[in-house]
């Protein structure tokens, strides 16, 4: 087993807030924060850092969860006109 502390940090929009940290609580993880730098940007962006140490694979699977709990737009952040959209693949998935 590979054992490894993960630490992702997110950032949602306040819509996607309540159903995150309802499935990192639900599954052990550590909520560090919650907080948001900026006043005036649409829409808001909302950061928080979780903690967890365990399986590797066990928590990336768990971190994927909770980017596809967020829909389609998961890890956006607002650039220019457009938006970067991160995604995650595992090995051997397909698209």
């Amino acid at each position: 087993m590979a054992t490894a502390p993960v630490v992702p940090d997110l950032a949602l929009v306040a819509d996607e807030i309540q159903p995150v940290m309802r499935v990192m609580r639900a599954r052990g993880w550590f909520v560090g924060c919650l907080y948001n730098q900026e006043t005036d940007e649409h829409p808001q962006l909302y950061f928080t850092h979780q903690l967890k140490a365990g399986d590797a694979y066990r928590l990336a699977h768990e971190v994927r969860q909770v980017l596809t709990t967020r829909g389609p737009n998961s890890c956006f952040c607002e650039r220019g006109r457009g938006y970067l959209r991160v995604t995650m693949r595992f090995r051997g998935e397909r698209r």
